[in-house]
Formats: C-alpha cells, sequence, structure tokens
C-alpha cells in the first residue's frame, strides 16, 4: 500500500518484492492485487458531533452461550444458557458500559441503564437506539 502512494507501478513492485524479499509469484497476480486495491473505495461514513452529554447509543446484542456450573446439584449439573448483551456507548467521548443479562426484559433493560448511569457518573440527556 506504502509503495502504490509513493506512486510506484505493479512492475517495479514486483521487482522490488522479488530482489527484496524473494518473491516468487508471477507479475500478473501482483498486477491483479494492485488493480483491486487501485478500485477499492472506502465505505462512506458520516461523522455525528455531539456536545458532551448530549447523546448516548444503547443496542442489546446477543452474547455467547455459557455453561454455569450448579454446584447445590450432585455431581456439578451444567446446562447451557444464552446471554444478551446490553451496550451503551457515549456518542462524544465514545467511553462505552456493557453488561451481559440472561433476559430482554423491560425489568432487566432499566437495571442496566441505572447501572449504566451509576458508571459514568450521569444520565445522558438523549438516548439513541443503534439498530
Amino acid at each position: 500500500m506504502e509503495a502504490l502512494k509513493r506512486g510506484l507501478t505493479a512492475q517495479r513492485i514486483w521487482q522490488d518484492l522479488r530482489t527484496d524479499h524473494g518473491f516468487a509469484e508471477s507479475y500478473q497476480s501482483v498486477q491483479r492485487f494492485v488493480r483491486r486495491l487501485r478500485t477499492a473505495r472506502p465505505l462512506p461514513f458520516r461523522r455525528m458531533e455531539c456536545e458532551p452529554g448530549a447523546e448516548a447509543q444503547i443496542d442489546f446484542g446477543t452474547g455467547a452461550v455459557i455453561v454455569p456450573v450448579d454446584l447445590s446439584q450432585p455431581n456439578g449439573k451444567t446446562r447451557r444458557r444464552k446471554t444478551h448483551v446490553l451496550r451503551v456507548l457515549l456518542s462524544h467521548s465514545r467511553k462505552a458500559y456493557s453488561e451481559v443479562v440472561y433476559r430482554q426484559t423491560t425489568e432487566e433493560f432499566i437495571r442496566c441503564i441505572e447501572n449504566a448511569f451509576h458508571h459514568f457518573g450521569a444520565r445522558p440527556r438523549r438516548w439513541s437506539s443503534t439498530t
């Protein structure tokens, strides 16, 4: 990539790779790779600026399946449990809070949001969903 930024051709890049690194592949493979890099377009995005404390983004995602051991049962009986992750991201600072829960209920949601308030030491003026 750096060689392309310096304006080197595919031919020159191939020669340098052979000389400096013992590259044994064909010139055509380098040429195809360089062509792909030159035509690649970065994904467009729009940066959203906001004041400190103005906004937080919130989302529930699927977490890993865990296998907790129930020590109260004989032989440490286990069962698989699906988890969910609540993620709160402050839009200005990009500071985040995550919490794993087993259920996506209103009670769990409110509890997680209160925990996020305590974690950040404040609450944002506006919430937005990332979905």
